[in-house]
């Protein structure tokens, strides 16, 4: 052992002094203020992680509703209510999506699924704007604008 070396404290093998990574284990060695920048932390996450959770559960009851009121007619459908049958169906497949999108929010890991949540819950809700889905619209809008202007304070993108 030199003066000018010393021992990785993960794999116990020589390194120099000086550096940042263990050229064995590649373990790092810089403070962690320099490793990784500290990201002020706002509500922003939680408040969107939660308007998506609601916009997506909601979806889920009037797709239900939805289902129930016109799914007993299967037999006689007339055109328009196929129309709000497959709205529906798929407003139960863009629900649970929504769902973990807003747990994904809310815990500010995976921007990208939170973010998938927030655009498919309030594009669904656009869709089907005539099943009184008008309010989800603006939930999911707002939802994805607070994604976006959080996006620093996520842990995986």
């Amino acid at each position: 052992m030199t003066p000018t070396s010393r021992k990785c404290t993960a794999c116990n093998n020589m390194m120099p002094e000086d550096a940042s990574f263990c050229p064995v284990c590649g373990h790092d060695f810089r403070p962690l203020a320099e490793s990784r920048p500290r990201v002020r932390r706002t509500p922003m996450p939680l408040l969107a992680g939660g308007l998506i959770m609601v916009s997506g559960l909601s979806q889920l009851i009037v797709a239900l509703e939805l289902l129930v009121v016109y799914g007993s007619e299967v037999p006689s459908l007339q055109e328009e209510d196929a129309v709000i049958i497959i709205s529906a169906v798929s407003m139960m497949m863009v629900g649970p999506l929504a769902v973990a999108g807003g747990y994904y929010a809310l815990r500010r890991t995976r921007f990208a699924w939170a973010l998938v949540g927030g655009v498919l819950t309030s594009s669904i809700a656009i869709l089907t704007t005539a099943y009184g889905t008008g309010t989800l619209i603006a939930l999911g809008l707002l939802a994805t604008i607070l994604l976006v202007g959080s996006k620093d304070e996520f842990d995986e993108l």
